[in-house]
C-alpha cells in the first residue's frame, strides 16, 4: 500500500476554537479540558462513560460533524478508491453510507495490548470503552471482508493486497 491517498484525521474537530471544541466546553465548561483549555481525552472519556446519558450527549454532538466532516472530504477527491476508518461505524449506522465495510480484527489479548502502547490507556481503560462497543464476533459477521490481525503489519498488508486485487 502506497501513501498515494490524502489521510486526514478527524481530531481536529476537538482543537481549542473548532466545531467539536467549542459545542463541547459551551454545554459542559472547562472541566473536560487540561490547563491548555484543550479538551483533555482522559477528562473526556471519564466524563462520558459516567454516566450513559452524557455519553449518548457527547455523541450527539460530536458524530454529525464526524459524519460532515468525512462527507466534504470525500466529495472533494476524485479517486476510484478511498478508506474511511470509523472506529464505531456499526454503532453508529453508518455502514449503508459505503459501498463495502472492511474490519480489521484481533483476538482480545492483543486488542487491549495496542490499545495500551498506541492509545496511551490502561487496560482497564481499553476494557471499559470496548465494553461500549459491539463484539468483534459480530463486526466480523457485518462486514463485507474481514483482515485478521493477530500478526505485523506486512501480514495485514499482505491481506489488504490480496483484498485489493480481487474482482
Amino acid at each position: 500500500i502506497s501513501p498515494c491517498l490524502p489521510y486526514y484525521t478527524i481530531p481536529e474537530l476537538l482543537e481549542k476554537g473548532n466545531a467539536g471544541h467549542l459545542a463541547l466546553t459551551q454545554l459542559y465548561g472547562i472541566n473536560i479540558c487540561d490547563e491548555n483549555d484543550n479538551i483533555d481525552k482522559q477528562k473526556m472519556s471519564d466524563f462520558m462513560f459516567s454516566q450513559p446519558h452524557l455519553k449518548k450527549e457527547v455523541e450527539n454532538i460530536l458524530h454529525p460533524l464526524i459524519k460532515n466532516t468525512i462527507d466534504d472530504k470525500l466529495n472533494l477527491l476524485d479517486t476510484e478508491i478511498a478508506v474511511v476508518e470509523v472506529p464505531l461505524l456499526f454503532e453508529v449506522k453508518w455502514e449503508d453510507a459505503f459501498d463495502e465495510v472492511w474490519v480489521v480484527c484481533c483476538d482480545e489479548e492483543i486488542l487491549l495490548e495496542r490499545l495500551a502502547k498506541y492509545r496511551g490507556i490502561s487496560q482497564a481503560e481499553a476494557k471499559r470503552r470496548l465494553a461500549h462497543q459491539i463484539s468483534q464476533q459480530e463486526k466480523r459477521a457485518r462486514a463485507d471482508v474481514v483482515f485478521e490481525n493477530n500478526g505485523d503489519m506486512n501480514q495485514l498488508r499482505l491481506q489488504v493486497l490480496k483484498a485489493l486485487g480481487r474482482e
